[in-house]
Parts: structure tokens; C-alpha cells; sequence
């Protein structure tokens, strides 16, 4: 025991060294469209490229965006939005086309949540199009604990049969449904949430026959994608394809379409 509290002490030291090198560094950068982007840690620096640099979903909004009627405003539902560099890309390239667009960007880890707002709130000329959103998605009632990581986009619930409980903390569930019209449907969803989209899927039928568009982030070892892509097929979501990955990688991003 005395060993595992000693490594774990080592571990924060380390996590603290490591955070105040980003501190120094103060990252920033601005968007074409004028929106301001601030890197705050590793996990933020991993999450970035991933979005601005290597373009990953970069794919399914330019779909959203062809697609898009003249004088409407699209819909989208970040669901696992982190610390927003998704909802701030997808904002970004539709103020660049001048299409409206208003986001509903959902995060469960309090701690990423505030960088989260912290993010919207450079950017006060957003306008209430970007809404944080905070809580967790998969049940519409009740709630679970969610482990904050050091790297945080690796945050998911955690099992109490089976995982350690440390450095996690309780967050409710939020009703999708009492977040948007009933009658609107959703041009874009985008959903990371390391193994809990089958949980999401399940209890979201009605909101699915909604959906246009969907991108997962599929953990095929958390939990059964099978039946994930069974279900959303099921809600209408027929054509299925893989974005990046392999079908025999762990982790695959999935787009799905009427």
C-alpha cells in the first residue's frame, strides 16, 4: 500500500511539472473566422491536432454544411465535447461559409467543463450560439461518477464492480431531450464518450430518428459497437462507414447517414 501511495504521490508531482510547463507556455491562437483557441495541456495539445491540424471530422461537417438549407440554422450536439475544439471548428468553418449555426456542447468532467466555459468566454461574439452544457449522457435520470484524468480526453464512468474509484467524482445524468425542441431535428451529432455510447444509444431512440448525421468515436473494447451500429440502424441511420481506423483497430471513428 505503501508503495501504491508513493507512486501516486510521484505521479501528481509529475502531472503538476509537466502542467506548469503549459502554463508558461500560454498557447493561443485565432481562428480565421476570428475565434480564439487556448491550449492548456497535453491532452488540450493531442485533442487540437487532432481536430485543426489533421482535419478528423473535418469530413462529416463539410456533408453537414452541403446539405444545409439556405436561411436555416444548422443544429449540433457535441456530446463529449471536452474542452470545445470540436463545437469551436465546426462554428469556425460555418461563420466562414456564413451559414448560422448553433451548438449544444455537453461535457460530464467538471474540472474540463470550466475550460470549457472558460473557452466560450474568450469568445463573448459567439453569442449564446455555443451552449456548454454540463453533465453526464447515457441514462436520463440519476447519476454516475466519471474518473478526471490527468489526460483528460481519456475521462470516462467509471464501473464501481470493477474499476477503481480514485480521482473520480459524481455527475447527474441530463435528459437530451429536455435540451432541445422536439419537433427540430439535428444536423450534426458528434459523440465521444470512451465506451458509454451503447448506454447513450439505448436510451435515445426517439432522439436518433431526429439525427441526420452522426460521427462516434467507437471503443470497440468498452463496449458492443455491434449492437451500437444494430440500433442506430434500427433509428434510421443506415449507411454506416469508418471515418479513420481499421475495423480491427480498438478505437474507430464511425459516420453514420439516412
Amino acid at each position: 500500500m505503501f508503495a501504491r501511495a508513493r507512486e501516486y504521490a510521484l505521479s501528481k508531482l509529475r502531472w503538476k511539472f509537466s502542467q506548469s510547463r503549459w502554463d508558461f507556455l500560454g498557447l493561443k491562437c485565432q481562428l480565421r473566422s476570428g475565434i480564439d483557441i487556448q491550449v492548456n495541456s497535453r491532452s488540450d495539445w493531442w485533442v487540437f491536432n487532432e481536430i485543426f491540424v489533421n482535419q478528423e471530422y473535418d469530413a462529416p461537417i463539410q456533408m453537414m454544411f452541403e446539405q444545409a438549407v439556405a436561411g436555416q440554422s444548422l443544429r449540433i450536439l457535441d456530446i463529449g465535447a471536452n474542452v470545445g475544439f470540436f463545437a469551436m471548428r465546426a462554428t469556425d468553418q460555418a461563420r466562414l461559409k456564413k451559414i448560422p449555426v448553433e451548438v449544444w456542447a455537453i461535457e460530464g468532467s467538471p474540472a474540463v467543463f470550466n475550460d470549457l466555459k472558460a473557452l466560450v468566454g474568450m469568445n463573448p461574439d459567439l453569442d449564446g450560439s455555443l451552449k456548454p452544457i454540463h453533465g453526464l449522457v447515457g441514462h436520463r435520470t440519476g447519476s454516475a461518477k466519471i474518473r478526471q484524468t490527468q489526460f483528460s480526453a481519456m475521462n470516462r464512468l467509471v464501473d464501481v464492480a470493477t474499476d477503481d474509484a480514485s480521482e473520480s467524482v459524481e455527475v447527474p445524468f441530463i435528459d437530451l431531450n429536455e435540451l432541445l425542441p422536439s419537433a427540430s431535428s439535428i444536423d450534426l451529432l458528434k459523440c465521444d464518450i470512451e465506451g458509454s455510447e451503447e448506454l447513450f444509444i439505448q436510451n435515445y431512440g426517439e432522439l436518433f430518428k431526429r439525427v441526420k448525421m452522426a460521427v462516434f468515436e467507437m471503443h470497440h473494447n468498452l463496449c458492443n459497437t455491434q449492437r451500437c451500429c444494430m440500433l442506430l440502424a434500427e433509428f434510421g441511420l443506415v449507411n454506416q462507414s469508418i471515418l479513420h481506423g481499421k475495423p480491427s483497430d480498438p478505437v474507430t471513428v464511425n459516420v453514420f447517414t439516412r
